[in-house]
C-alpha cells in the first residue's frame, strides 16, 4: 500500500519534496529541493508537523556546493528510505 503526501519537508525546509509516494524501501516524488551542505540522513515531516520518514540524501546532492532542484513530470524521482514512521 502506497502512502501519498503532497509535501514533505525537513526542519528548516532544507529539504522539500512535492507529490510524494512512500513505498516500503524508498519514496518517489515529482519535485525535490535540497540546500547545500546536508548530512547523509534527514528526517522529513508533513505539513502539520508529523514525523513521516527519514531519507538518505543522495551523494550527488550532498557534494553539490549550492542548492539542487530535481523535477519529474512522472513523479518518479527516487530517494532511499531509512525509516518509515
Amino acid at each position: 500500500m502506497l502512502i501519498h503526501h503532497k509535501y514533505l519537508h525537513s526542519n528548516g525546509h532544507t529539504v522539500s519534496l512535492i507529490n510524494c509516494k512512500l513505498h516500503p524501501e524508498y519514496l518517489t516524488c515529482g519535485a525535490a529541493y535540497f540546500v547545500a551542505g546536508l548530512p547523509e540522513r534527514m528526517i522529513l515531516y508533513s505539513l502539520n508537523g508529523d514525523k513521516i520518514c527519514s531519507i538518505v540524501v543522495p551523494e550527488t546532492v550532498r557534494n553539490n556546493p549550492t542548492y539542487t532542484r530535481l523535477l519529474s513530470s512522472l513523479d518518479d524521482i527516487k530517494i532511499d528510505l531509512i525509516t518509515n514512521y
